[in-house]
């Protein structure tokens, strides 16, 4: 007996991890200082990203075939040339993410900093109360 079974319109939403968004971050701050008259020429900059984007391809699950791993959507693309849509989403989920993980740092710093300084105020008097028995070790 056949069923009459309603498809869920679901959308994907890929889970970014942690250190995903750590690699992205961290080729964000690579500089290329290759000389544009030697030719394949590699600067250390450049080692970095390739050494960073390759560990991001892995960690992102992504194939061979699949490049480049992100792209700018502010870049500007040679006319003759079709942007990458799916490198372009991924940078734009990347950047959230980043944004997303230095605005939950900046909240910790603070919470982290509120909580120095009210430890720094008198400490409160006590009751002549001993503290607790710890529990006896399992053995």
């Amino acid at each position: 007996m056949p069923t009459r079974r309603t498809p869920v319109a679901r959308q994907h939403t890929s889970q970014l991890s942690l250190t995903a968004i750590k690699l992205f971050m961290e080729m964000r701050r690579c500089r290329c200082t290759c000389d544009p008259d030697v030719r394949f020429d590699i600067c250390p900059g450049c080692e970095r990203w390739d050494e960073l984007d390759d560990h991001l391809c892995v960690e992102l699950g992504l194939k061979p075939w699949e490049f480049p791993t992100f792209e700018n959507p502010s870049a500007r693309v040679h006319p003759t040339c079709q942007p990458d849509e799916r490198a372009r989403k991924l940078w734009l989920a990347l950047e959230a993410g980043a944004r997303e993980l230095r605005r939950d740092e900046r909240a910790a710093r603070k919470a982290a900093k509120n909580g120095a300084s009210s430890s720094t105020s008198p400490p409160v008097e006590s009751s002549s109360e001993s503290p607790p028995e710890p529990p006896p070790a399992v053995v």
